[in-house]
């Protein structure tokens, strides 16, 4: 195979030639020249050599590749072997899954002919592919792959990583900054909810990262030098994932510097690693939705099944037309739920959903609401709280345990709390400082800083001394 093939840049244009006209010593006068088109130029985002025994697969993953048209070459020795390709995004966890319809099959190239060449416009930034190889023929097969972008003009892939398997030549470290590394840092890349749609990273008033059942988390890991330059380094970085509550499920990056995870279940987690023997800041992510336990449920309408639920869920079977679960496996980390409610009691739909998502509820004494619900494949969370809404209900957390109440017996308890903890902040003792300036003055800062003080606190000032005395709650 011509490798070489592989790696030349296709750039396409326009020469544009400028006529004049010119005689007699005359004067010349230019004709208007046509804009230069935008140029499309072909960049390889990576390659890799594969050696692959029959009936195997290997896979290769891209991550965030630049907006453009995107292309995957695979070309090997034999043609009597079939090698087939298969471009996925990058949640699909192996090629058993695949095979079974569990993966989202983005493009596919079967059957012997050879080479295989599959393109797809990426629109999306922060996205994540992998790229699979299957050997469907008799014998072992050795080959390449080669992944490229084209765009509109050139365009710097920053501090490439060659793919795992071999391949590529070009050191990522070229052209960086000399080290030492002094610095290390991991922060969230990316979020993907699901389907390359990615949402902003939040955090709770704690400062831990909000994470949902479901998603595709995305962790970049950088480095830097005393001068704050990010630096060369000696060994790709060392990723650490403290995960005592297995919520998580690590998957393979082409990029040592990129750690990617499915989100599973409610938990708690911490993200950290080293670098050149300097250890990163440490990320923590928690508050996270749970799933179903890998079970999606399908209700509709009809008496046995009514039975089986009220026999799963401790719940009484009311009429014939309420609603029935029947549980299915599902691949996806996140439950997704149908229903068929008619005259429901809100009680028994909360109960049957606690069930679903795995979480242990209380309701208020006396809540009441029958309603109709007929939804088809939501997520059941989505189920619940639209349930609760219609009903004026919401809901609050307290170590764990889900407590369903109105909404505005929830909204005087919480103004309540408040009322109660600011109450307590004002009966703390208080406490006087006082503070000699140096810099400025006084008579000038006691004004601006009695506006951040509590109802009992107090500022007054020393023009003789130059000093504030600050009296407030401890």
């Amino acid at each position: 195979m011509d490798r070489n093939s592989f790696g030349r840049a296709v750039v396409s244009g326009l020469m544009i030639t400028t006529l004049a006209t010119c005689g007699g010593g005359g004067p010349s006068t230019p004709t208007a020249s046509p804009s230069a088109p935008v140029q499309q130029v072909r960049t390889v985002l990576g390659n890799a050599d594969f050696p692959l025994a029959a009936n195997r697969s290997t896979f290769k993953a891209i991550d965030n590749p630049p907006i453009g048209m995107m292309d995957v070459t695979v070309d090997w020795g034999n043609a009597a072997n079939r090698i087939d390709l298969y471009w996925t995004d990058g949640r699909c966890p192996g090629f058993p899954n695949l095979q079974a319809g569990q993966c989202t099959v983005l493009a596919r190239a079967e059957g012997v002919t050879k080479p295989k060449r599959l393109t797809l416009n990426n629109t999306t930034a922060n996205a994540v592919y992998n790229f699979w190889i299957y050997n469907a023929g008799s014998s072992q097969e050795s080959g390449a792959l080669e992944v490229g972008v084209t765009t509109n003009g050139p365009i710097v892939v920053a501090s490439p990583t060659p793919l795992p398997g071999g391949g590529g030549s070009t050191d990522p470290r070229t052209n960086l900054p000399a080290g030492p590394v002094t610095q290390a840092k991991v922060a969230v890349r990316s979020i993907d909810t699901g389907g390359f749609n990615y949402r902003d990273a939040t955090q709770d008033d704690n400062g831990n990262w909000i994470v949902h059942p479901g998603e595709f988390v995305g962790f970049d890991f950088s480095q830097r030098n005393g001068a704050g330059e990010k630096c060369q380094w000696i060994k790709d970085p060392e990723w650490d994932v403290s995960d005592d509550d297995e919520i998580v499920e690590v998957r393979g990056s082409s990029q040592p510097f990129l750690l990617r995870v499915d989100v599973l279940h409610k938990g708690f987690f911490e993200v950290t690693g080293e670098i050149d023997g300097v250890k990163a800041n440490v990320l923590t992510v928690e508050r996270v939705r749970p799933p179903a336990k890998g079970r999606c449920y399908d209700l509709g309408m009809g008496l046995p099944t009514v039975l089986l639920l009220s026999a799963a869920l401790a719940v009484p079977a009311v009429a014939a037309d309420a609603p029935f679960a029947r549980a299915t496996s599902t691949p996806s980390a996140e439950a997704r739920i149908s229903i068929d409610f008619k005259d429901a009691e809100i009680v028994d739909i909360v109960r049957m959903l606690s069930e679903v998502g795995n979480f242990q509820v209380v309701i208020d004494p006396g809540t009441s609401c029958k309603l109709t619900l007929k939804l088809k494949e939501v997520p059941w969370d989505s189920a619940l709280d639209v349930a609760l809404r219609v009903c004026g209900l919401g809901s609050e957390t307290d170590n764990g345990i889900v407590r369903v109440a109105p909404v505005a017996k929830l909204t005087t308890e919480h103004q309540e709390r408040r009322r109660l903890a600011e109450e307590q902040k004002l009966n703390r003792p208080l406490r006087t400082v006082r503070y000699t300036l140096s810099y400025a003055r006084a008579a000038e800062l006691a004004p601006l800083i009695k506006k951040f003080l509590s109802p009992r606190g107090d500022v007054v000032f020393d023009a003789r001394t130059n000093t504030l005395i600050v009296t407030d709650v401890d």
